[in-house]
């Protein structure tokens, strides 16, 4: 079972072209048929980003805080708690690219110069929040018919990957018999690894495994300058996943609220955040809650050193850049989500390859999304090898251009 992310249509290109944005701040381009305008909201394919369907903007009925991302003809294109959407703006009032702006009923009904909207980012109440980092269980509870996912497509596993699945299923699965005979299990990891390589993917089917409530976080997500706010709702997040246990509790991008303490530069909020996450996780039985943590980061050395002690973030799992063998694998992994000609050899796949060395699970995604838009541009409906060979040299340049990224 793919999940779904939000985005918001920027700008519409050629005939079925879109530019969108994801409400983390990532920027593409997508194909689809679906007739769209600027500032529609859409749901896309967690995993390949393809388009799946408009999505309703959620109903905002108490007085919230956004910041303009651009004004429209009565209405504006507004970022709220992390979601970008359309908001009217039926009064005309004069909104500029990131003023703070007030929203009641749906509605824009003033704006705020000199306001900071993070300071409002979590109200009294943060249930609507966790159910945000929520993804439904591989159940296909709610009518969801989505492909359920397996490690079948997770291509290029490594020992220790394989022998960390092995490992959290048992403790999640066989907890009493791992106590029977003296085992304490460890229910805390820390995934660490350069952009692209799989560590969100491979949490996610680790929970969809286990049919366990798997929970996404991202660090700036939790993040608020209002005192005490973040650390309630590190409190209340776990206390949701024991409710909702076997829960997965999974915090990405980890290294941007736990950063090293005796770093220079270090923020205020930092030192709040890792302070209550070293006390939750203290008083956190995860094998008698049933709950697993895991976190994420890109930059082990910066994770403070508090977090990977005995009892927390302690069992480290590398997710390297794939070796020629695991690249190859994740590639014919992929490849199946996508329409490849029947005309495209092994010799033609083995010429891609060549060219990709070092790259990530990502990146070849990012190929064979690319080769897409080549192929259905071309107006046909299946990628030819010619497609990935121009999609690379593309992909090539705008990584050349952002200076090897």
């Amino acid at each position: 079972m793919s999940s779904l992310v939000y985005a918001t249509v920027r700008e519409e290109l050629d005939s079925g072209q879109y530019t969108v944005e994801l409400s983390t701040g990532g920027i593409f381009d997508i194909v689809t048929k679906a007739d769209l305008s600027a500032g529609d909201m859409i749901k896309l394919n967690g995993d390949d980003l393809t388009f799946e369907g408009m999505a309703k903007p959620d109903s905002i009925e108490r007085s919230e805080l956004g910041t303009v991302k651009k004004q429209l003809d009565g209405a504006a294109i507004v970022e709220i708690n992390g979601v970008t959407q359309k908001i009217p703006n039926p009064r005309n009032i004069n909104v500029e690219p990131g003023a703070a702006v007030e929203i009641s009923r749906n509605m824009i009904v003033d704006v705020h110069p000199g306001i900071d909207p993070s300071l409002s980012l979590f109200g009294p109440d943060n249930e609507s929040l966790i159910n945000s980092f929520k993804e439904s269980r591989s159940s296909g509870q709610d009518g969801d018919e989505e492909k359920e996912l397996t490690f079948k497509d997770f291509g290029g596993m490594t020992t220790p990957q394989e022998q960390f699945r092995e490992r959290v299923e048992l403790f999640l699965t066989e907890s009493d018999a791992l106590s029977t005979v003296g085992t304490e299990p460890r229910m805390g990891a820390l995934f660490y690894g350069p952009p692209g390589t799989g560590k969100t993917h491979f949490a996610r089917i680790l929970s969809e495994s286990i049919s366990a409530q798997f929970y996404r976080i991202r660090g700036p997500e939790i993040v608020s300058k209002g005192v005490g706010d973040t650390e309630r709702l590190i409190r209340e997040i776990f206390d949701d996943a024991r409710e909702e246990s076997p829960s997965i509790i999974f915090f990405d991008e980890i290294d941007s609220i736990a950063v090293d303490r005796g770093g220079e530069g270090t923020r205020d909020f930092s030192q709040r955040i890792v302070a209550q996450l070293l006390a939750v996780l203290d008083g956190f039985d995860g094998a008698q809650e049933n709950v697993f943590v895991i976190a994420a980061t890109n930059q082990i050395n910066e994770i403070d050193d508090a977090l990977l002690r005995p009892g927390r973030f302690d069992w480290q799992v590398h997710f390297p850049r794939p070796s020629d063998e695991h690249r190859r694998e994740i590639f014919n992994t992929l490849r199946e989500g996508y329409n490849l000609s029947d005309t495209i050899t092994e010799e033609n796949i083995d010429q891609v390859m060549s060219r990709t060395e070092g790259w990530t699970g990502a990146k070849l995604r990012a190929l064979l999304n690319e080769a897409g838009v080549l192929c259905v541009a071309a107006g046909r409906d299946e990628i030819r090898h010619s497609d990935l060979l121009k999609a690379h040299e593309r992909l090539m340049m705008q990584m050349n251009t952002n200076g090897g990224e």
